[in-house]
């Protein structure tokens, strides 16, 4: 199998070029990409909902917007979290509702009340896979979280004024060992909280993360990151469970794979893998990636 591109209308040259572009842009920049992406593609798919629903109040169109993107489920909890919340009437009031579309400002309070807190946590999923390979839009960031009984009171109090957060789905999240939602409702934004389980790989991956800056300047936000080879063996991962049919995951390994050639250590991505029970996809993608 030969070297394959991340589109079909993509040549091989064309897309080395822009590699090089996007290694020598750095993480920074291309985590910039993603929030602009992200916020492009919401800002359309917000003013579309608005457009063919305009019997829809704003707080109406923001449920609309949630079920759209992230399911019935999630929708008719954040429906029924209003019923007893000011927050969004407040919001909607204002006329501020979706018209800040940015990763970052959901993401931040998150990172920071987890770091106050004591709590190991890394960000994975299409953020983390973007900064470290080809960036792309997002509906939604993962985080893995250390969290701990002692500090659902503290996590919840210090979000709870932005962000939908469901203390009994935290709870269950814990004793399950699963994950649970916030939304950050300025921008209707999913942050998904992955508690890890106590197993190898698991422990394995909060131990080598990473930090990436996401803001410049003095000030700038400098968080933790899945490496490299932990995002790869993960998303492998999620994509076998999924039934192997993700592209989007496929792509986003692909990305790393390419953009991080001779920075990564094979010989750790070939011993999760066998582990983990990805060996074959690695080895394909390996090769796709022209790094077999």
């Amino acid at each position: 199998m030969s070297y394959r591109t991340q589109s079909i209308d993509t040549s091989i040259e064309a897309e080395q070029f822009q590699l090089q572009l996007l290694q020598k842009a750095g993480p920074l920049r291309r985590f910039k990409q993603v929030r602009s992406l992200t916020a492009t593609t919401r800002q359309l798919s917000w003013a579309t909902l608005k457009r063919l629903r305009p019997q829809l109040s704003l707080l109406e169109a923001a449920v609309a917007f949630v079920e759209l993107v992230y399911g019935n489920r999630l929708a008719t909890q954040l429906r029924n979290y209003h019923l007893t919340s000011q927050y969004l009437h407040k919001v909607v009031a204002e006329e501020t509702l979706m018209l800040s579309q940015d990763l970052l400002e959901a993401l931040t309070p998150v990172v920071v009340v987890l770091e106050q807190l004591g709590v190991e946590y890394l960000i994975g999923g299409s953020v983390a896979s973007s900064i470290l390979g080809i960036p792309r839009a997002t509906n939604d960031a993962d985080l893995v979280a250390d969290l701990h009984s002692e500090h659902i009171a503290p996590f919840i109090l210090t979000l709870q004024a932005d962000y939908y957060v469901s203390e009994t789905a935290l709870r269950e999240a814990l004793d399950r060992k699963s994950s649970f939602n916030l939304i950050h409702q300025p921008t209707m934004l999913k942050v998904d909280i992955f508690i890890p389980k106590n197993e190898p790989f698991d422990r394995s991956e909060l131990a080598r993360r990473v930090q990436s800056p996401l803001a410049e300047g003095n000030e700038g936000l400098v968080v933790n990151i899945a490496s490299a080879e932990d995002m790869v063996l993960r998303k492998l991962a999620w994509y076998r469970a999924g039934g192997s049919v993700s592209e989007k995951q496929w792509l986003d390994v692909l990305g790393i794979l390419k953009m991080q050639a001779g920075n990564l250590d094979l010989n750790y991505l070939q011993t999760w893998a066998m582990g983990l029970g990805v060996n074959d996809l690695l080895d394909q993608v390996l090769e796709e990636a022209s790094l077999a």
